[in-house]
């Protein structure tokens, strides 16, 4: 297949579509394949919402390029195609799956090379397999959490405002982590409490409690977290590999 193929929208959508594509043809030489994925074509989105634009091209380069088009936000990821399976890897293993999930779900306006389709199949089995967390990897991130989280509460007094930006800072990491802990894939950021209602109420109340609370029990419950997800509210024993000279 190499004609366009666009899905259904409605304006302004459309028009901002045959925008991108003729904007991207014009400019990049070698394009195998264009993907076109996010909530606004699924009709969820909003003004603030973006159309990712994914472009495989046979070169040496990557780019990412934000841009309107008929007043619609675009996200162009331009990647040669070596890039792709570097990806795959690097996701696999931080558990953001960002481009497997645009290749696996996004529409194929464009495809001109077999390996269109090779990477939409990767991407399926790669999510249908998930994540592979290294083991020493997740104890030095549960380590930097517990530590920014100690720094926070050592502020309780002398300074709270302070001491909860760190904590706020520590909390984000904590969610992320556990879904690292339980060998999940992480969902979006902007998701992440509704997937945490879904499959973690306990934990998305924690949340929805600490932002709500006034400040000196967001401290309280804040620990109620850290000993949820970390299983810790600070020091804990631990040591790093050994790390040598060159």
């Amino acid at each position: 297949m190499t004609e366009l193929n666009f899905p259904e929208t409605s304006e302004p959508i459309t028009t901002a579509l045959h925008q991108a594509v003729d904007y991207v043809l014009d400019r990049y030489d070698n394009i195998l394949g264009i993907f076109a994925a996010g909530s606004i074509l699924r009709g969820e989105g909003d003004e603030r919402s973006d159309i990712d634009t994914f472009l495989i091209i046979e070169d040496n380069y990557r780019q990412r390029v934000q841009k309107f088009f008929n007043g619609v936000r675009f996200e162009l990821f331009i990647n040669a195609v070596e890039f792709i399976p570097l990806y795959f890897e690097e996701e696999a293993k931080d558990g953001g799956p960002s481009t497997a999930h645009m290749l696996m779900t996004g529409h194929i306006i464009l495809k001109r090379n077999e390996r269109v389709d090779q990477f939409v199949k990767q991407a399926k089995e790669m999510i249908a397999k998930g994540p592979s967390y290294d083991a020493k990897s997740l104890i030095n991130e549960r380590y930097m959490l517990a530590d920014r989280f100690e720094n926070g509460l050592d502020l309780r007094e002398r300074d709270p405002v302070m001491g909860l930006t760190l904590i706020n800072e520590a909390i984000a990491g904590m969610l992320t982590y556990q879904f690292k802990k339980l060998d999940k894939w992480i969902p979006r950021h902007k998701d992440l409490l509704a997937v945490l209602r879904r499959d973690d109420p306990n934990l998305a109340q924690l949340v929805e409690l600490y932002q709500t609370a006034p400040i000196d029990d967001r401290f309280t419950i804040a620990g109620t977290i850290a000993d949820y997800t970390l299983g810790t509210q600070g020091f804990f024993e631990w040591e790093s590999n050994k790390d040598y000279l060159d």
